[in-house]
């Protein structure tokens, strides 16, 4: 089973329903030829084919402890669980880029991908990407993901995800308007 890395703001989001669509960038860049927007289920004359596919169950990695619980066996403990409990701190944390499959609590199916350049996103689809809404100015009032102590109302969905972007994938990034990989996706029960 493979498993998806999230910023644990969107790991959260993700398991509260907020977060429905995911974009990674296709790490080998086309040139344009054979690949347009929105491509679904044709990849087969393509080199690059997407990570996740249709139907996939797929689990969330997160930073994990596992320590010995006596007669009890093996406690795990997630640092991702919404917590600033003084215990969570005393913890050894795993890298979550090496949590197994068997250490996973949240799993996600996905149920759609398709392909498109990184601009193209819709207020819609920016919205499904998990954004918060801080303040309620009808289509505005999304937080600024690279200043997020800001207090502006003017940020719309579009503008909120730009700046989520490139808070993870660094300043600039957005700029360059890559390929990406749209992977939708739906909470799902343990497998």
């Amino acid at each position: 089973m493979k498993g998806i890395l999230f910023k644990e703001e969107m790991f959260l989001a993700v398991i509260e329903g907020r977060k429905t669509q995911t974009r990674r960038i296709i790490t080998s860049q086309p040139d344009g030829r054979g690949l347009r927007n929105g491509q679904t289920e044709d990849w087969h004359g393509l080199k690059m084919k997407p990570r996740y596919f249709p139907g996939e169950v797929v689990y969330l990695k997160e930073p994990y402890s596992a320590i010995d619980g006596g007669i009890a066996g093996t406690l795990t403990f997630y640092r991702y669980n919404g917590s600033n409990d003084i215990m969570d701190r005393n913890l050894r944390w795993k890298n979550k880029m090496f949590m197994p499959a068997d250490k996973a609590r949240f799993f996600i199916r996905i149920t759609k991908v398709r392909c498109e350049r990184l601009q193209d996103i819709t207020e819609e689809d920016a919205i499904a990407e998990g954004i918060e809404k801080v303040c309620d100015y009808g289509t505005t009032g999304y937080k600024l993901y690279t200043q997020p102590d800001a207090a502006f109302s003017d940020i719309d969905a579009v503008w909120s995800y730009e700046s989520l972007w490139e808070s993870i994938n660094g300043k600039g990034s957005w700029d360059l308007n890559p390929w990406i990989w749209i992977y939708e996706f739906q909470l799902e029960a343990r497998p």
